[in-house]
């Protein structure tokens, strides 16, 4: 990517200048405030968004800096107390606007310009594209180490540098990981020394696997007879259970047999009760009878059946 040319319209004593550069080298040449600062200022204006207000020319309403790339595309920035915008023109003639950006170029016109800003040290950049008017010649006023560190951004060699650095730190932790290894080797070592009679720990504890496994089994046996011994203890409670109830039980059949004894004579007695009752109701209900027929041959003088005398004594005995 080259630049072609440089397009500038009311930026400071350019009214309408544009500026082609031959693809090799340029160099601009002309007296005192003929406009050699206006365009590296105008190149500024795009790249870093550099402004100030004398460079809008007296009587303008904006500036204008227009960049034509030798691979299609076209930079137009448009600077003005009411206007702020960069204009691309892709080379399929499509365009896109920014008007909202920071003091800087969006990233989209840094790709295309491929303009950034090189890293010297953690906290120091440069832009090796642009020098200010009053900047000493590049290099020669940098200290050595400082003139090191250009030129190895600028050659590469920093890469190198970078990786001779990781380099030095993966073989510090390598020789740390390689130490922390061997360490966990000795107490590995340390600690199989403990074992080096394993075999005749295994036979010692296949013996005590074995006498273990005897020892089961007459836990086993020993629980069995518990529980037969418990079973005896429940039988022989029950037994005296039974034998109390059996003793009980024979007692209490004599006491029935006596009870029923009793009973039936009772119950005898009472049915002789009745009989006796109902001989008296017979004899009572026998003694009216008499009585009445006592009264009745009282009145009677002659018997109506015969016609003889009826003596009152007939009928008074039974």
């Amino acid at each position: 990517m080259a630049i072609k040319s440089l397009e500038l319209r009311n930026f400071q004593s350019h009214e309408n200048s544009v500026i082609v550069f031959d693809k090799n080298f340029n160099c601009i040449v002309g007296h005192s405030r003929a406009g050699k600062t206006s365009i590296v200022r105008a190149w500024g204006c795009i790249v870093n968004d550099e402004w100030h207000d004398v460079y809008l020319r007296k009587g303008a309403s904006h500036v204008v800096v227009r960049v034509v790339l030798d691979n299609g595309y076209v930079i137009e920035r448009q600077k003005g107390p009411d206007v702020n915008k960069i204009i691309v023109t892709y080379p399929d003639k499509t365009f896109k606007e920014f008007e909202k950006f920071g003091i800087e170029a969006p990233p989209e016109v840094k790709q295309i310009l491929r303009i950034y800003p090189v890293k010297i040290t953690a906290d120091y950049e440069v832009n090796l594209n642009l020098s200010d008017q009053d900047a000493p010649p590049f290099l020669l006023s940098e200290t050595g180490p400082m003139k090191t560190k250009y030129l190895n951004r600028l050659t590469g060699a920093h890469l190198v540098d970078n990786a001779l650095r990781e380099l030095n730190k993966d073989k510090l932790s390598t020789s740390s990981s390689i130490q922390k290894s061997q360490e966990s080797i000795d107490q590995f070592t340390t600690k199989l020394g403990y074992f080096k009679n394993i075999d005749i720990l295994k036979e010692k504890i296949l013996t005590y696997h074995g006498n273990v496994s005897k020892v089961r089994t007459k836990i086993d046996y020993l629980t069995k007879i518990r529980q037969l011994r418990d079973s005896l203890v429940s039988i022989v409670q029950q037994e005296n259970k039974i034998r109390k109830t059996l003793s009980w039980v024979n007692v209490s059949q004599n006491v029935i047999e006596h009870i029923c004894s009793k009973y039936n004579k009772v119950k005898t007695l009472q049915q002789l009760a009745q009989v006796i009752k109902q001989i008296e109701g017979v004899q009572k209900v026998f003694q009216k009878v008499t009585q009445d027929e006592k009264d009745l041959l009282k009145d009677i003088k002659q018997c109506p059946f015969c016609g003889s005398n009826v003596d009152g004594q007939i009928f008074s005995s039974t």
